[in-house]
């Protein structure tokens, strides 16, 4: 039994390590600095501890080499030496593990923290010898409290999402939360928003919540993405993204729509792509429609062009599978608003997504975002944990078996002698 539960934890702390694995890693050979295992690397800034006179430093050729020109230099402040070096133009990193730079002095070096940054934009940074970010993570919290006055709020719900019949309205109702230490005024603002009133600024005491009112009318056809920002000093300190969909009184139509792509995460790039399932609500004849697709962010921007449609026929029943390319796009969350426009009247319905990076395990590309490699990782892990306790635990009872068959055997035995 003490074997199986320590294969299980063991198991299970393989499923974690490798749902957390570093595409990358930067150590220290006496006073050089490596990059191992990087891919698309097109810029880093290491941040060292050092000890004695620094003479200079010589950058080797990972980021210079096949032809590529590059700028580096380093900075020396409160006992901190910070090398950089970055790739000049063009749109693509290198790849591989190499030495970086070597530091020319009479003392030592410790790496600190290094940041890393890729030629998808992305960024990425590592911390070394106990220096787990606590600092620079404080930092930021201490010029973030600056600029914000010290102010912490929160929202119940974090987001609304709303469908309702053209010409109607509603009232929400959101719940803010003061988390600080001192009482805060908030100027309301909208961002991307038609047909959604809310006040101008809401007093919160220390410690309190306020419940604040968000009437949202159904005035706009189609998908309606935005926010409403809340900030002082003119500095936003909160956000809470609303989905409107308005549709016609009159449904003639169910429609669904819905993400195809693994846990509706995309790969920055890549193709969405979205199934839209229609069904006829009674009526026995053909109906004539016309779909209209909108891609959104939560700023209101829309990505496709507002002629970005489709004619179709519908008796019954009827699955569109559509794709849109995300090139150009962001990491961050998005909104496909598909609208069905008919003769008698109009039905809306959205979906939201996620555009991530793709994710590479060291220097091998997944072909997956980092959501859908964890997912895939820990259901994996948990399947293969299942499988192995099962079978841990049969062949426990086949031994238990075996031996309860010897021991009656030998009772047997003894009472025929």
């Amino acid at each position: 039994m003490k074997k199986s539960v320590l294969v299980v934890f063991s198991l299970l702390a393989f499923v974690m390590l490798l749902s957390g694995v570093n595409a990358v890693d930067v150590t220290q050979t006496g006073n050089t600095i490596n990059i191992v295992n990087a891919v698309d690397l097109y810029a880093y800034e290491v941040n060292l501890d050092y000890s004695g006179n620094i003479a200079g430093i010589d950058f080797a050729s990972f980021l210079s080499g096949n032809g590529k020109q590059t700028t580096n230099g380093y900075v020396e402040e409160g006992g901190v030496l910070t090398a950089y070096e970055s790739i000049l133009g063009g749109t693509e990193g290198e790849s591989g593990s190499d030495p970086l730079f070597t530091v020319n002095l009479d003392g030592g070096i410790t790496l600190k923290s290094a940041l890393l940054i890729y030629a998808d934009g992305s960024e990425e940074t590592l911390y070394f010898n106990g220096n787990n970010g606590d600092e620079e993570e404080e930092e930021e919290e201490e010029l973030e409290e600056l600029e914000t006055g010290e102010i912490s709020i929160d929202f119940s719900p974090s987001e609304i999402v709303v469908d309702l019949d053209f010409g109607s309205r509603i009232t929400k109702e959101v719940i803010v939360y003061n988390l600080g230490s001192e009482d805060i005024v908030l100027d309301i603002g909208t961002e991307g928003l038609s047909g959604v009133e809310v006040q101008d600024s809401i007093f919160i005491s220390a410690g309190e919540s306020k419940t604040l009112e968000v009437i949202i009318n159904g005035d706009v056809k189609g998908a309606v993405v935005g926010q409403i920002l809340f900030s002082s000093d003119s500095i936003v300190v909160g956000s809470i993204p609303i989905i409107i969909s308005t549709s016609s009184q009159s449904h003639f139509f169910d429609v669904s729509v819905s993400v195809i792509n693994l846990f509706g995460s995309v790969i920055q790039g890549n193709n969405l792509k979205a199934q839209i399932d229609l069904i006829q609500l009674g009526g026995e004849e053909e109906t004539k429609a016309t779909i209209y697709y909108s891609l959104m962010d939560f700023t209101g921007k829309n990505y496709l062009a507002e002629n970005e449609r489709e004619s179709i026929s519908i008796l019954g029943k009827r699955t569109i599978v559509r794709e849109f390319t995300t090139a150009g796009f962001e990491p961050g969350s998005y909104v496909l608003g598909i609208d069905v426009v008919y003769e008698e009247g109009f039905e809306v319905v959205n979906t939201q997504f996620e555009i991530e990076p793709g994710f590479s395990l060291g220097p091998i590309y997944t072909g997956l975002t980092r959501t859908q490699f964890n997912y895939i990782a820990l259901t994996g892990g948990v399947v293969l944990i299942i499988i192995i306790i099962f079978i841990i635990s049969l062949v426990a009872k086949r031994k238990k078996l075996k031996k309860n068959v010897r021991k009656n055997v030998r009772k047997n035995v003894r009472k025929r002698r």
